[in-house]
């Protein structure tokens, strides 16, 4: 090719474009403040009935105010943000009326669960045993929420093994973590007591027992339901 074949670059070339957000990097900014709005909820940073402004937490996060925004929307389906077009988003902690009503949906879901995830287990409890153990190690510091993240590892581990992925998926709705940390916070239950109360389960689908791990569970659950 001769020289003057060659494509003229144009002169004052124009910097390069910044690269776009895709839609995975927006998710995980809106799960990364999610998570860390909730945290501020949960530990009284926020305080029930505290506007929450999307410019000001953006900055503290170093985000645009997008993944804010949707994070809140996303708090708001779970129940600890309020959002109105003329207040704005504001905190709120679920009261008992509405997590007596959660244990009501949770007692049948994972007591339906745990009679399939029984049939699957074949009496392996070993997991199951871990995270009872963690509660335990997290009610002997009072950490409430390292022991509501071994609670959800616990359930959780029953309703995935269930294998019913619908099911799975409301359950998951659910946010039973969350909804954890508030009852524990309200009802100042006794960890220990309370992690406890996890080994009938274990010893229903150690012994094979479908039927008596679904009435574990469910007994369980309803054992530590707030009252409306």
């Amino acid at each position: 090719m001769r020289h003057s074949d060659m494509p003229v670059q144009p002169s004052g070339t124009a910097l390069p474009a910044a690269p776009r957000t895709t839609q995975i990097e927006r998710s995980s900014l809106a799960d990364a403040a999610r998570e860390e709005i909730l945290r501020r909820i949960l530990d009284g940073e926020i305080q029930p009935g505290e506007r929450i402004i999307e410019l000001r937490l953006a900055q503290e996060l170093g985000t645009s105010q997008a993944p804010v925004r949707e994070a809140l929307r996303a708090l708001e389906v779970l129940g600890v943000v309020e959002c109105s077009r003329n207040r704005g988003a504001r905190a709120r902690l679920l009261d008992s009326r509405e997590l007596a009503e959660i244990s009501d949906v949770r007692a049948e879901i994972e007591g339906y669960a745990a009679s399939l995830a029984t049939k699957r287990l074949k009496g392996d409890t070993a997991e199951l045993e871990t995270h009872l153990a963690a509660m335990l190690n997290a009610a002997g510091t009072a950490d409430v929420r390292r022991f509501a993240e071994a609670n959800h590892r616990f359930h959780r581990h029953i309703v995935e093994t269930a294998g019913n992925a619908t099911l799975f998926q409301i359950w998951i709705q659910l946010d039973v973590k969350v909804h954890t940390v508030m009852n524990v916070l309200r009802s100042h239950k006794d960890l220990r007591d309370v992690a406890l109360s996890h080994q009938p389960v274990i010893d229903a689908i150690r012994a094979r027992d479908a039927r008596a791990a679904r009435l574990a569970l469910r007994h369980h659950i309803l054992g530590h339901r707030p009252n409306p």
